[in-house]
């Protein structure tokens, strides 16, 4: 799971997430088990099973957590005019993406 994890993050995000990699394991292990419950269907179901969802809740806390100080960190090494370039970027590649479906 840490090699994937590691792809997905330098290709889609260009992050080193290796100093996350055993809280994100142990989050997503514990979501993902919670998550495949069938408790998770109904609302009802899920507050009968509170440890389970307590669990899940701390699980999904932590992923944010995780992202949130990935996303803090990186805007604060960011360039001045970094995100403004960003978003003419996204603007530009949805445009041409616009332009390639309505062809």
């Amino acid at each position: 799971m840490a090699l994937t994890l590691d792809i997905a993050a330098r290709t889609l995000f260009s992050v080193d997430i290796a100093r996350h990699f055993r809280r994100i394991g142990k989050a997503l292990a514990t979501v993902m088990e919670v998550s495949a419950s069938p408790q998770r269907i109904l609302k009802a179901m899920r507050m009968l099973g509170w440890r389970k969802e307590r669990r899940y809740r701390r699980g999904v806390a932590e992923l944010d957590e995780i992202v949130y100080s990935i996303i803090r960190e990186r805007r604060a090494t960011e360039h001045p005019g970094g995100q403004r370039k960003r978003r003419l970027a996204w603007h530009a590649a949805r445009g041409a993406a616009t332009k390639t479906a309505m062809a």
